[in-house]
């Protein structure tokens, strides 16, 4: 995980919007077909929302994101592998960051 004040992201990182407005790098493109929002739409974890800007968030409580890990590792063979590591990367941050909720966004 990195902190974006430090310099440019690349294109397809997914970022978790810390409570203080900060955004942290939490996940690197892995290659493929796969975007934060197929969690919701393949395993109906997270509300799907927009922030001021328009741009796409996915915001979890944190039931959502154990239950998330959970159905990472049952479905590892079933979905591709980049959106399997995504899964991972969030509940890690989870683990890392205990919270109520969490929101996260594609860099795109």
């Amino acid at each position: 995980m990195s902190d974006t004040s430090t310099g440019q992201v690349e294109s397809g990182t997914v970022l978790a919007l810390e409570p203080g407005g900060s955004r942290v790098v939490v996940h690197q493109d892995q290659g493929g077909e796969y975007e934060l929002i197929h969690i919701h739409d393949f395993f109906q974890l997270g509300e799907p929302e927009r922030d001021a800007s328009g741009r796409d968030v996915l915001t979890f409580d944190s039931s959502s994101l154990m239950k998330l890990k959970a159905l990472a590792d049952a479905y590892s063979f079933d979905y591709e592998e980049g959106l399997i590591l995504l899964c991972l990367d969030l509940h890690r941050y989870a683990l890392a960051n205990p919270r109520e909720s969490y929101s996260f966004l594609d860099d795109l």
